[in-house]
């Protein structure tokens, strides 16, 4: 008797994100935000700098990075990103109108948004970001 291939759902690509923000209450909101926009990603959330460089092993496919994290700037986890070789599309958040990003070698950076900035504008460069990588969910 022959097998008959299996019909179904196409497996969905799961995206790992990492989110590097200091401040507990907007890592949580752009979690939110994350759950919402693509349901199917594996979100990291660190708090600090030196986390952020820890959880850079994770391979992940985007990285939300806020420039003002303690123990190690923002600017420092994108020359470790660098160093490692991972070329992940960086969203870089800053409370400075003009970040200088680029100092900051051959990151991908592919958004700067500045805080406070709108959840509209979040939602675009999260699309956007995961567009790039092949996501259309």
């Amino acid at each position: 008797m022959k097998k008959r291939p299996r019909k179904g759902k196409k497996k969905e690509k799961r995206l790992t994100i990492l989110v590097a923000a200091g401040d507990a209450a907007l890592a949580s909101d752009i979690r939110q935000i994350l759950e919402k926009e693509i349901p199917q990603s594996d979100i990291l959330i660190v708090h600090d700098g030196e986390s952020a460089v820890d959880k850079l092993d994770a391979n992940p496919h985007l990285v939300i990075l806020d420039l003002n994290l303690p123990k190690l700037r923002g600017e420092g986890v994108m020359l470790a990103n660098e160093l490692k070789g991972i070329n992940a599309p960086v969203l870089v958040i800053s409370s400075e109108s003009r970040p200088d990003v680029e100092f900051m070698g051959d990151v991908n950076v592919m958004a700067t948004l500045q805080k406070p900035f709108r959840q509209d504008d979040l939602i675009q460069a999260i699309r956007a970001g995961a567009a790039g990588m092949g996501y259309d969910g």
